[in-house]
């Protein structure tokens, strides 16, 4: 029998905007909790995911599977 989800109650997420310095540092926040979640994925699965970005032949995506990679420790 499955577990009931979980509900997060009142979640607040916020984002510094106030400046394209401030959103760079944002993303960047982001990107590195990503590669952090990324590490903890089984090869199987990082190499999914890594094929899943590349597929879409986008210079971002592209550049966030090689970010990704660093992470491969």
């Amino acid at each position: 029998m499955e577990k009931p989800h979980a509900i997060i109650e009142k979640l607040q997420v916020s984002a510094d905007t106030t400046s394209l310095t401030a959103l760079g540092a944002e993303v960047v926040a982001l990107k590195t909790a990503v590669g952090l979640i990324f590490q903890k994925l089984q090869d199987p699965l990082r190499d999914s995911l890594l094929k899943e970005l590349r597929q879409l032949d986008n210079k971002s995506l592209n550049d966030l599977a090689d970010q990704l990679e660093q992470f491969r420790v």
